[in-house]
């Protein structure tokens, strides 16, 4: 790469975030003086790398999940972390597993608010953390409300990863798992991720009920919430995240219209 890239690179970056609202590939190359296929490509590198999100259904871009992590606390993910802190202390208290809210930044997902149980064997989620869409129940459970279409998008950017022999190795095998969590309303993984660690993962929609625009997650040890425990607790967890006033929580699009 030569530094003139670098340098467009850094540009084509910097203007949306330095927008107040997500941009689309005709807007950053009008701001950046750039013609859209230098743009385009640029774009598209900067999406595989995480640092910018594309919204596949517009399509614009925004802060992609390797700057997100570092941001935290948007007036709009504060408002939701606010709705749901009920939720999640309810939800940690019946469970006594570690509950995680993820959002959305294509194509990952960014935990905002964790709550933690006190046994000293639990999984370990810190504000921050990220994962896939291709990864294991959370990422399934936000695809399962999503066009099928964008199951194939995230396969494409993220390819399947393995870090346990329990993983999901085949995208046909993920893509029928992803249609098992659309027909259930929640998807559950059994040590996918880290071994000897379950998790169970049900969408919050927002007001149009058609679009997640977060993930509960709970997630720990394989001897404690067993794959009974969690079949047991999903429909409870469905019931309850069904509660969440989700008045007014739309993706950022909404919340910023083109002029």
């Amino acid at each position: 790469m030569t530094i003139q890239s670098l340098l467009r690179g850094l540009r084509v970056l910097t203007t949306i975030l330095d927008s107040p609202r997500p941009l689309s590939l005709a807007e950053v190359s009008a701001r950046t003086g750039l013609n859209r296929a230098t743009v385009f490509r640029i774009l598209s590198t900067l999406v595989e790398g995480g640092y910018l999100s594309i919204d596949p259904s517009t399509p614009v871009y925004s802060a992609g999940s390797a700057i997100v992590r570092h941001l935290r606390g948007s007036p709009l993910e504060s408002v939701l972390v606010y709705r749901t802190r009920a939720l999640l202390e309810q939800v940690a208290a019946e469970t006594g597993e570690t509950v995680s809210l993820y959002v959305p930044s294509w194509p990952d997902l960014v935990i905002v608010a964790v709550i933690v149980p006190s046994h000293p064997i639990r999984r370990h989620s810190e504000i921050g953390e990220l994962t896939t869409m291709s990864s294991a129940a959370v990422g399934r459970a936000y695809l399962a409300s999503m066009p099928e279409a964008l199951t194939e998008a995230a396969l494409r950017l993220r390819p399947l990863q393995h870090p346990t022999t329990a993983s999901v190795f085949s995208p046909a095998e993920f893509r029928e798992r992803v249609r098992e969590a659309r027909k259930a309303g929640y998807a559950m993984s059994y040590e996918e991720l880290v071994e000897e660690m379950n998790g169970l993962a049900v969408p919050i929609l927002g007001d149009d009920f058609s679009t997640p625009i977060a993930v509960v997650s709970v997630s720990g040890p394989v001897y404690r919430w067993t794959k009974q425990r969690m079949a047991e607790y999903a429909p409870v967890l469905v019931e309850a995240v069904s509660r969440v006033d989700t008045s007014g929580i739309n993706r950022a699009r909404d919340q910023h219209p083109e002029p």
